[in-house]
């Protein structure tokens, strides 16, 4: 049997947990706007530096491409088919995955799943296809792939993070350009692999590739804290509802 205070005393307790909760609303909405700023932050750092380069006094041309603006002079373009091959198509379906699985399994979807079978042995890129824009780059290799993400293997010319780095960098624009149905979007295969990609001396495409490597690490750190104090926030928020509404703590 479940004691229920009086009149008096719940309106007592709903006031206290008013209060107490909208303190605490406005401490995890304050982490999740920095949360937001710092990914943001990590984003454009990405955009300039693997559209820009790392050294501000080269001269820059027009790059003749609204959404790129200008870039190094001695930079080239290349088009996505010319710097990555797809490989094939995967027999696995996204239904597949396993609780109990050893390797990392890649979908059409942010979230990694696991499976006992691979079918990607090498370093690769993996564009789902569905929904919306995004790229995975396995941590671990061999991994798994399902039917509706396209594994992307680069050319002599393309360091595959750097390439990485600029696909990530402009997900915005490739999501609303390449991506297009009803219901589910899906890629324009076509499109995309026509779309033009930033090509800087392979020298210069390892130099960035570390560079960022560092700063998205450290942004990535500060993500990591605060997505933890937000998490220890809505847990001690469902603790005092719980107390107050169960009488273990006193507020009356």
């Amino acid at each position: 049997a479940i004691d229920i205070p009086n009149l008096k005393n719940q309106e007592s307790i709903v006031s206290y947990l008013d209060k107490e909760t909208s303190k605490i609303d406005r401490k995890i909405s304050i982490l999740e706007q920095k949360f937001a700023k710092l990914e943001e932050y990590k984003q454009s750092v990405i955009f300039e530096t693997v559209t820009k380069g790392l050294d501000s006094n080269v001269p820059m041309k027009d790059s003749g491409i609204d959404w790129i603006g200008e870039i190094p002079k001695h930079w080239e373009f290349k088009r996505v088919k010319e710097v990555l091959n797809p490989l094939n198509k995967s027999d696995i379906q996204s239904g597949d995955s396993e609780l109990d699985g050893v390797y990392d399994f890649y979908i059409s979807g942010a979230k990694t799943k696991k499976i006992n079978k691979t079918n990607l042995h090498q370093i690769a890129l993996l564009l789902p296809t569905g929904g919306t824009y995004m790229v995975h780059f396995p941590k671990n290799v061999p991994c798994a792939y399902s039917t509706d993400v396209l594994p992307l293997v680069t050319k002599s010319l393309l360091n595959i993070k750097y390439g990485f780095y600029f696909l990530n960098a402009n997900r915005e624009y490739f999501n609303q350009s390449y991506f297009s149905g009803t219901g589910i979007k899906h890629l324009q295969r076509e499109e995309f692999f026509n779309s033009l990609i930033t090509i800087p001396s392979k020298n210069e495409q390892d130099e960035i590739t570390c560079y960022l490597d560092l700063v998205c690490l450290k942004i990535d750190k500060k993500k990591e804290i605060i997505k933890k104090q937000i998490e220890l926030l809505k847990e001690y928020k469902q603790t005092i509802i719980y107390e107050a509404v169960t009488g273990k703590m006193d507020i009356l």
